[in-house]
């Protein structure tokens, strides 16, 4: 359900001097160190001005591939701090600042605060490959003296100017006054503090494989029924099972659909399930490996890829359709179970993707509400009589959720809720399940890193 609609403009301050890019896109030679932060000046650039996802923007860079795998994390480290923490940096640097200088040198500017007070890079490293990156950018040059004067006075005073800005501001303030609205403002200011730490890996264990091995050998905490949790996960594709496709990864949230819906309705082996807007594809592989038989749908065929890749590396079969979930192809058949995991705001997954508060627009969830409900209404058509038709969305908002799914019962008689229960054994409690549809906060489990923010209901058919 990770959909980005564009940058949130309104959001963005005006640079106080004139641009000049053209110089910023020739790759100057630099060591690694200031290389890997001219990658890091550039991403930022592009997130902010053009909505691009942290991914997307790092492996666009000229030189991220060639980066090692240790600068790589370092870069997307610095990258995703850098965006979870804007409000607070960027009150740091108004201290030392009369005015912002041009987009790429304040880029260098917010990354080498998130380095120096919330990353702890060394300070003389911070200021000097900083510094280094500036002298070897022609548009930059003229603001190196700035520079060096300002990154030496953060890294000695910087910190003292955090107290100031509480952490539930980095949230835009719209944002905020939603989620006041939906949850109430102590609980609102208590998911903003999750989301702007750090999340632990979670990893979804293949259904049959040995999980106490597993854990054992990742170093890693079972959480709810088929998860487990790494504090300090490191080079993924490097962990023990990955590459044998003994578990993939998928935050403990986004795997409880299919968990409830397997405990839930009488397992899933043997029945025919339509896995809609399914790449990635976590959902899809949790189906596989439960043994249904999947069709998994999906408009992008470049996330399609990645999802018949995944497949593949565990060893997990599904058909799969590369077409929009609102233009389904001839021969389509009914199945006992549809999941649909719509297009949405994606705001439950901010631990994960930081640079998603600042990519969207208050007006994002008309817009993809509208797309929301047509999908239901086309996906229902898809169910069986006496079948399951299974609603989720990594959005905290409550439009995107309750609101959904209680309109969608209103128009559709032939449809009822079927209340999700407690279930221990999947880490389920009753704050989850309030109203018998699963509503995951990221400041649930907080205790041991939180969790993604999630809503899921499921549907019965009743004819």
């Amino acid at each position: 359900g990770f959909t980005l609609l564009g940058a949130h403009m309104s959001q963005k301050p005006r640079d106080s001097y004139p641009k000049n890019r053209s110089s910023e896109r020739r790759q100057p030679r630099l060591k690694p160190g200031a290389q890997s932060r001219l990658i890091i000046a550039r991403a930022i650039q592009t997130i902010w001005g053009q909505g691009r996802t942290i991914e997307d923007a790092l492996e666009k860079q000229e030189g991220y591939a060639e980066l090692s795998v240790r600068d790589r994390a370092f870069a997307r480290n610095v990258v995703s701090m850098t965006f979870r923490r804007w409000a607070q940096i960027d009150h740091v640097l108004k201290q030392y600042l009369k005015k912002n200088p041009p987009s790429f040198v304040m880029s260098i500017l917010r990354s080498a605060v998130a380095q120096s007070l919330f990353l702890k890079t060394p300070d003389h490293a911070v200021v000097g490959e900083s510094v280094a990156l500036m002298k070897s950018v022609s548009s930059a040059k003229g603001f190196v003296g700035m520079a060096n004067a300002v990154l030496r006075r953060m890294t000695e005073t910087g910190a003292s100017h955090l107290g100031a800005v509480p952490p539930h501001s980095n949230v835009p303030n719209w944002l905020l006054k939603q989620w006041e609205k939906d949850y109430g403002r102590m609980e609102a200011r208590r998911i903003a503090r999750q989301i702007i730490d750090i999340p632990p890996l979670d990893i979804s264990v293949k259904a049959g494989a040995d999980i106490e091995s597993i854990a054992q050998a990742l170093g890693a905490t079972p959480i709810g029924g088929h998860s487990l949790r790494l504090q300090n996960a490191g080079h993924i594709p490097g962990l023990p099972g990955f590459k044998d496709g003994q578990w993939w990864v998928q935050d403990m949230a986004s795997s409880l659909p299919v968990q409830i819906l397997n405990a839930q309705t009488g397992g899933l082996a043997g029945k025919s399930v339509l896995d809609l807007c399914a790449a990635p594809g976590g959902k899809t592989l949790q189906l596989a490996a439960f043994g249904a038989n999947v069709t998994a749908i999906d408009k992008s065929a470049r996330r399609v890829k990645r999802l018949s890749e995944n497949l593949d590396r565990c060893d997990l079969k599904a058909e799969i359709i590369t077409a929009d979930v609102l233009d389904l192809p001839d021969g389509i058949e009914a199945a006992d179970h549809v999941l649909l995991d719509v297009p949405c705001t994606a705001t439950g997954t901010f631990r994960r993707h930081p640079e998603v508060l600042y990519n969207r627009k208050p007006n994002d969830q008309a817009i993809l509400g509208k797309l929301q409900r047509k999908m239901l209404i086309n996906s229902s058509k898809y169910v069986k009589e006496g079948g399951f038709l299974t609603f989720c969305t990594c959005s905290v908002q409550k439009s995107e959720g309750e609101v959904q799914i209680s309109a969608f019962l209103q128009r559709s008689p032939d449809f009822r809720l079927n209340r999700i229960l407690t279930k221990p054994s999947l880490g389920l409690t009753t704050e989850m399940i309030g109203e018998g549809f699963l509503r995951t906060q990221p400041n649930f489990l907080s205790e041991i890193g939180g969790m993604d923010g999630f809503f899921t209901a499921i549907l019965q058919k009743t004819g």
